[in-house]
């Protein structure tokens, strides 16, 4: 990412990227949470049939709830996931060490 211009794969692009907004360090704590969910499950959170249905998903926040993949999962793993993958910003984590708190959090309930 560089100033305006975001670049990056598409599955892993914050809604606010896939709205072409200003780059910012939460862009990259969205993509881990892709990530993590990805390692999880073996699949990723939003699926479509094309980038711009994948934009639209994304931008919607309409992903596969973790429990489709993951039955058995705990309530609070998929907490995490519905807090972590939301379309709205303010829901999400803002920093790193809100991230690690959460995810420490969460590796204590287990």
């Amino acid at each position: 990412m560089t100033g305006h211009v975001v670049v990056g794969t598409p599955a892993y692009l914050s809604p606010e990227a896939h709205n072409r907004e200003r780059a910012n360090p939460t862009f990259d704590l969205w993509s881990l949470s892709v990530t993590f969910y990805e390692v999880l499950t073996g699949r990723r959170p939003f699926e479509a049939a094309s980038q711009d249905e994948l934009s639209a998903a994304i931008r919607a926040g309409r992903w596969t709830p973790v429990e489709k993949h993951l039955p058995s999962c705990p309530a609070s793993l998929a907490s995490f996931f519905s807090s972590a993958l939301a379309s709205d910003s303010g829901l999400r984590p803002k920093s790193t060490q809100q991230l690690a708190r959460r995810l420490s959090a969460l590796a204590a309930s287990s």
